[in-house]
Order: structure tokens, then C-alpha cells, then sequence
């Protein structure tokens, strides 16, 4: 057999760009926990040279030096090879500071950390098929999942529900609104603040979560969090706040984010949103933009969820999965099958990221 040396030297510079990839993963954390990211954004357009970063911070000079080496080689920093300086570009500030930004960027790179440390949990699971016990808090799988929410929390209330005929204005006059699997709350915050004369509900079948986002700082006032999933969710009783006109007839928009393809039983899980919905109510439903098959895997999105699946989501749940369940990497048209299934006349891509598509759904 003849070998490409072409596609050998091809396959070896992929090694070490993901090589690279996780060895980041710990050094983006400790940017955060040792405040290096935020001292770099109070430096402004000036940057910090290593020995100006450990001067603010307290850290060891060299040390700092092949951090922000690193951090430059990945492309987080911009480097002035001429003074030597470093600068976090205010764009990337927004994520790399942020407080709501960092908490989804630490929970998904912590997740890669704990993935890699998990060897003889996943080897079992390969081995036998079992489900795999993560210690508390520790399951790779949903600690990525704040990483697709990131994308959700910047363009929900500006592009997003904008995109659905009519439910922007419905919302801003006075409407209900929930989300399906709220998670921390963040996004049912965002939606809450956005529209203050609706009611905006996040539901979650884990009581933890809902008392996290209960007890969010900051949660606005007309926002509420309960106990629920995609079957069980209900109709507040409260007849609006701030002049909205409550939830009695049904809600105005349903969301759910990176959510419904777990249901275990989706054409159920679609009739029950249904039969919440006012008559002219919207559902949203935002999934991976990757599909099932490994040709609509490729690119960032695919590979991001293929890891995901593969190092938490199927160790956890065992093989087989839930056989009715859609899976992360759906795709449009077994999702909008399984929405038409469950009633649903009307289903249409209202947009669609390098991430997400988000697809309307109407009565």
C-alpha cells in the first residue's frame, strides 16, 4: 500500500490543531478564575505586556507569558509583536468578561475538562452499553449545552421573535409566553425583560433548576419559573401583570431550546404544546443546525454535538436511548415531521445560524 505523505502530513496537522484545542480548554478557565481576561479589557486599546498583566494581577510573570502566548495562538488575544503587548478586542471582551458570557463559556469548557478526565466511566459505557453515573454536576453532556444557549441569549428578542410574524408586537402589547426546559432562566429573563406587559413562564422538570432561576439576581418581575415539562406544563391563573392579559387562553409564543430533541416522545410532547397555544399562538423551536446523517455533521456545529453525544449524552442515557426521541442532530424535515404529526398545519425555517435553526410553528 502506497502512502500520501500529502494526506498523512494533512491528517498529523489535525492532531495537533486539536491537541491544542484541549489543551486550551483548562487555560480559557484559569483566564477567568484568575481575572486575567477582565484585566486585559480594563487595559482598553493599549494591551498589557506580561510583565504589566502579572503586575495587575499578582501572577507569575513567566507563567503569564506562555498563557498569553496561548491565548494570542488561538486567536482570543491580538499580539504587537513590535511593543509586545497583548489586547482583548472589544468584541471579545463581550464574551470573555462578561458575566452571563463567562458563566456559559466556563460551564462548556469545564465540560470538555471533566469529558477528558471520565475515560474509565465512558470506556464502561462503550463496553457494555450501560448508562453512565456521573458524579453530581460533573456529566459533560449538559454542561455543553449553555454553549448553544450563548447564541440564544444574544439574538432571541432581537432577530429571533422578531422573525415570527406578528408575535413582537403581541409580546410588546401585553401577552403570555413560555419556555419549554428554561434551564438557569436566562433566556426566559431576556424574553421577560424585553416584553414587560407579558407573562413569561420557564418551565423545567427539575426542581433545581427552577429554584436557581427563581432566585436569579436581577430576575424581572413579570418573569415566573415552575415545575414542568413538555406534557405537564401549565397555564398561569395569574390574569396578567402590568396590564397584560394573562395566560387563560392559551400562550402567545411557546419556546423551546435545544430541548425538544430529547423528549422521549415528540409527536406527544408537539400535540401537548398544542393544545397550550392560543389559536393564532406560535411555537419556536430552535435546534442544532447539523443534521442525522455524518455528511450534514460537518463543520463546527456537527462536531461540537457529535463529541457532546458520544462523550455524554448516549453514556448517560445508555443504548439504546429513548427509540422516540429525535436526537441533537434532528434536522429539519424529521423535526417538522414529528411537529405536523402532532398537529400542527403550518411549519417554516424562520431563521437559521451557523448554530441554530429556528423553525416556526403554527396551529
Amino acid at each position: 500500500m502506497t502512502i500520501d505523505a500529502g494526506r498523512l502530513d494533512s491528517l498529523f496537522r489535525r492532531f495537533m490543531s486539536d491537541l491544542g484545542a484541549a489543551l486550551g480548554a483548562p487555560l480559557v478557565v484559569l483566564g477567568e478564575r484568575l481575572g486575567l481576561y477582565r484585566a486585559l479589557e480594563a487595559a482598553g486599546p493599549t494591551g498589557l505586556t506580561a510583565a504589566e498583566l502579572a503586575a495587575a494581577t499578582g501572577i507569575n510573570e513567566d507563567l503569564l507569558g506562555e498563557w498569553l502566548t496561548n491565548q494570542a495562538a488561538a486567536g482570543y488575544l491580538e499580539y504587537d509583536a513590535q511593543q509586545r503587548r497583548f489586547r482583548l478586542a472589544p468584541e471579545y471582551a463581550a464574551a470573555l468578561v462578561d458575566a452571563e458570557a463567562l458563566r456559559t463559556l466556563r460551564r462548556a469548557f469545564l465540560a470538555v475538562i471533566e469529558a477528558s478526565g471520565s475515560l474509565d466511566r465512558l470506556e464502561r459505557a462503550y463496553r457494555t452499553g450501560q448508562p453512565v453515573r456521573w458524579p453530581e454536576g460533573r456529566d459533560p453532556g449538559p454542561l455543553l449545552r449553555p454553549l448553544l444557549r450563548y447564541e440564544s441569549l444574544a439574538a432571541m428578542t432581537t432577530e429571533w421573535v422578531p422573525a415570527l410574524a406578528g408575535v413582537d408586537t403581541r409580546l410588546r402589547a401585553g401577552g403570555a409566553a413560555a419556555e419549554l426546559g428554561c434551564g438557569d432562566g436566562a433566556i426566559t429573563s431576556v424574553l421577560a425583560a424585553a416584553y414587560p406587559r407579558s407573562i413569561v413562564v420557564g418551565f423545567d422538570p427539575d426542581g433545581r433548576n427552577v429554584a436557581e432561576a427563581s432566585a436569579r439576581a436581577g430576575r424581572p418581575s413579570n418573569a415566573d419559573f415552575r415545575i414542568g415539562s413538555f406534557t405537564t406544563f401549565d397555564m398561569p391563573e395569574d390574569p396578567g401583570r402590568n396590564g397584560a392579559p394573562g395566560a387563560r387562553g392559551g400562550y402567545d409564543l411557546v419556546v423551546s431550546v435545544d430541548t425538544y430533541h430529547a423528549e422521549p416522545d415528540p409527536i406527544a410532547a408537539a400535540e401537548a404544546v398544542r393544545r397550550r397555544l392560543r389559536p393564532d399562538g406560535v411555537w419556536m423551536i430552535v435546534e442544532p443546525v447539523a443534521g442525522p446523517g455524518p455528511d450534514e455533521a460537518v463543520g463546527p456545529c456537527g462536531r461540537l454535538l457529535t463529541g457532546a453525544a458520544a462523550t455524554g449524552c448516549l453514556p448517560e442515557w445508555g443504548v439504546p436511548p429513548s427509540r422516540g426521541a429525535l436526537g441533537a442532530r434532528a434536522g429539519e424535515s424529521r423535526l417538522r415531521r414529528a411537529v405536523t404529526a402532532g398537529g400542527f398545519g403550518r411549519v417554516r425555517p424562520a431563521v437559521e445560524t451557523a448554530w441554530h435553526l429556528v423553525l416556526e410553528a403554527r396551529l
